[in-house]
């Protein structure tokens, strides 16, 4: 099934409304339906986008590994269930540090040691903008071109 995503400046742009703080996931197929509808009342429109955005919020998981790196601030990678593909994204994504560092690789994450929250005050991405960060010790850190298993 094909997702369409409403960002938010797109419906702060219709609606005037500078307090709308998430993005909208519904149905590519329902976006033709709700398109006809636009001429309704524009707060119909949103709560038909917020129950569809409800719906697809439950049914969306994090994967098992977080990978996630950086030197000033964190910057995730990516994610997946399997450790192989957690240590293939972060082998792929190494990072040359500056002030003589060298290289780094990104660290491995459990889900649970990880959490999303909103960006403020950051350098790297934009105030509202939603991030995952490290809330943990890493699973696995890669030292001296070997993986170690920092947890059972």
């Amino acid at each position: 099934m094909r997702k369409f995503t409403i960002k938010e400046e797109y419906l702060t742009q219709w609606t005037n409304d500078p307090e709308i703080t998430t993005d909208y996931v519904i149905d590519y197929d329902e976006v033709a339906d709700l398109a006809k509808g636009w001429d309704k009342d524009i707060e119909t429109l949103l709560e038909q986008l917020n129950e569809i955005s409800e719906d697809e919020k439950e049914t969306q998981k994090m994967k098992r590994y977080q990978i996630i790196g950086g030197q000033y601030e964190s910057h995730w990678y990516g994610e997946t269930d399997s450790l192989q593909g957690a240590k293939q994204i972060a082998t792929r994504n190494a990072e040359h540090w500056d002030n003589w560092q060298g290289w780094h690789t990104p660290d491995i994450y459990l889900s649970e040691n990880t959490e999303e929250i909103e960006s403020q005050g950051r350098v790297t991405t934009h105030d509202g903008e939603r991030i995952i960060v490290p809330a943990g010790e890493p699973y696995a850190v890669k030292v001296n071109g070997k993986w170690i298993i920092t947890k059972s």
